[in-house]
């Protein structure tokens, strides 16, 4: 596997996991889209990373003793055949597992089976990348547990968020939504909207690890 960094810290976003617990991140690296706001612009090429086996993997992450795995890039399910193995090692370890994915690929159904947890960074017009995501109506085939997120840079952004959420809802699929605020839309701004819309279903995303400076750590 294309391994960035394995090491433990506390989840910064929504997800399986509350903000502020503690989890082991796995990191792999390489990605099929560019965004914007992506904070780990490092593992977009692919070229930062030691190749390690499945099983070198599994022993670093019970190594570090947190049972909650989250499983970001990067693009993880570009490397989806070692994913499958990493996985379900994990789970049968009695780890809990979640996967941040960029909405592009949708994950096979063996993954599926091994996954507590998918988060989906639905991408909106700003990052010019809306283009490759996923079908909307793929995402009921997703664990129960599992969240779509959209960060929004502008008002056009967040509009594009409802239009989403709206065609979803309209084919009684059962999803779970988050929204975050990223450069130049401050988060203040994104959650006076909200209020507004009475997006009361949405939760609202703060990454708590940014604002406590928390850096990674291998």
């Amino acid at each position: 596997m294309k391994i960035h960094s394995i090491y433990k810290t506390v989840s910064g976003e929504v997800g399986l996991f509350p903000q502020g617990a503690w989890v082991t991140i796995v990191r792999l690296d390489g990605c099929n889209l560019r965004c914007p706001y992506c904070d780990t612009k490092e593992t977009q090429q692919g070229d930062t990373h030691k190749e390690m086996d499945v099983h070198t993997v599994v022993d670093m992450v019970e190594s570090l003793g947190i049972k909650n795995i989250m499983i970001t890039g990067g693009e993880p399910l570009l490397q989806m055949e070692e994913l499958v193995g990493l996985c379900a090692f994990l789970t049968q370890l009695g780890n809990l597992v979640q996967i941040e994915t960029n909405g592009s690929i949708f994950p096979t159904m063996e993954l599926c089976r091994q996954v507590h947890c998918f988060v989906v960074d639905y991408k909106l017009p700003s990052t010019g990348q809306e283009g490759a995501m996923m079908s909307i109506r793929d995402f009921e085939l997703l664990p129960a547990s599992s969240m779509v997120k959209f960060v929004c840079t502008d008002r056009w952004d967040y509009e594009r968020a409802k239009e989403v959420m709206d065609e979803v809802n309209s084919g009684m699929i059962k999803t779970r939504y988050a929204m975050s605020a990223a450069s130049p839309l401050h988060p203040s701004r994104l959650f006076s909207w909200m209020l507004t819309d009475r997006l009361f279903h949405v939760l609202f995303n703060v990454q708590i690890h940014k604002l406590a400076d928390i850096k990674e750590k291998e």
